[in-house]
């Protein structure tokens, strides 16, 4: 916790310090000055949306190889099938976006009252949107707890979010997931688990692994293990 609030204040810092050097316009932190001193945004929120664009284009980056490692690992199936078919690669990424989102919700506030299965919700109350929980809505998804390479509309998914909410680095995030597999993929012949656990830090945000035992294999293939 000390640590998420010393990196607050470092990413305030850095603000104030690129307020201080009047930054060109067209760029993202100019935008958020302007924002600041034309009393649109308030300085802590233009501070917070400087640390969410640092932590999703490195943190969520990094949580999705690694839980693409242990599913391919853990799905010897998929492994062959994607080894035979690489143009299955961005399919199985979004699949594991799916199922591992790399941030699991966020906090939003509801604009006018409105009622959910029953419920009903008034005007600015505070709720937590857990996408990861909708990405496996069996209503939505058949067979929402497997892999399927198949799938129809396999990115209709909600681990980048929705609407106006939707991430900004969705498509970088899934270059970086791609280029990784098929870097993966084409220097080894087999990817299965090692010895020991691995463990997923605690959090009720984020869905990343604190380790990942693997053993990369070559010239072997599943059915010579």
């Amino acid at each position: 916790m000390l640590n998420g609030f010393r990196f607050f204040k470092w990413c305030r810092d850095q603000f104030d310090e690129a307020e201080a050097r009047e930054p060109k316009p067209g760029f993202m932190m100019g935008a958020l000055i302007d924002a600041v001193r034309e009393g649109t945004m308030t300085r802590a929120d233009a501070a917070a949306i400087v640390l969410q664009i640092i932590i999703a284009g490195s943190d969520s980056s990094a949580s999705l190889m690694g839980s693409m490692v242990r599913l391919l690992a853990q799905n010897p199936e998929v492994q062959e099938e994607l080894r035979a078919k690489p143009e299955l690669v961005p399919n199985f990424v979004e699949e594991v976006l799916r199922l591992e989102s790399p941030f699991q919700g966020h906090f939003r506030k509801t604009k006018v009252p409105v009622e959910l299965h029953g419920e009903t919700l008034p005007e600015n109350a505070r709720v937590m949107l857990l996408w990861a929980s909708g990405n496996r809505d069996p209503r939505k998804w058949p067979n929402a707890d497997q892999i399927d390479l198949h799938r129809a509309g396999p990115r209709q998914h909600l681990a980048f979010g929705h609407g106006i909410h939707l991430c900004l680095g969705a498509p970088i995030g899934r270059m970086e997931g791609r280029i990784a597999m098929e870097q993966l993929l084409d220097r080894t012949d087999w990817v299965e688990l090692a010895d020991g656990d691995f463990p997923h830090r605690k959090s009720v945000f984020v869905r990343t692994l604190e380790r990942l035992p693997v053993r990369l294999r070559s010239g072997v293939r599943s059915g010579g293990r």
